[in-house]
């Protein structure tokens, strides 16, 4: 397992800022669709907590192991835990991320936390 830094400097990234009344901190996102998505954590009254790019995780596909960090983990009032992918709905049709996907489901699964696909058409429509 290994952690993510988004605060070194890139020249290739956007960083975004939310700021978070319900953990009391600032999150750092990768995308606006990563800062959108932290409006609907900070209102949904299910969640206590959600941490942007949490500890990162290595899952196999086609003989090889690679590494891969959530775009979230969300804690909830009935102490589960999910991990939680943004993505813009179009990047999610292809064949091979519905197959590396289902490989980092299988990968979250085994740390005992679920990972789950959140789109832009679900973001940004109101529908999480």
């Amino acid at each position: 397992m290994y952690i993510r830094n988004l605060r070194k400097p890139s020249a290739n990234k956007n960083v975004f800022k939310f700021a978070s009344h319900k953990i009391q901190s600032s999150t750092l996102c990768e995308s606006s669709l990563e800062k959108d998505c932290c409006f609907h954590f900070e209102y949904d009254p299910e969640v206590v907590a959600y941490e942007s790019q949490p500890q990162g995780f290595y899952y196999d596909f086609n003989g090889k192991t690679l590494p891969y960090t959530p775009d979230f983990l969300v804690h909830y009032k009935d102490g589960t835990r999910q991990f939680v992918e943004n993505k813009p709905y179009k990047k999610t049709l292809s064949k091979e991320f519905k197959a590396k996907f289902k490989q980092m489901q299988i990968a979250a699964q085994q740390l005992g936390s679920q990972l789950i696909l959140v789109t832009d058409k679900q973001i940004r429509t109101g529908h999480f």
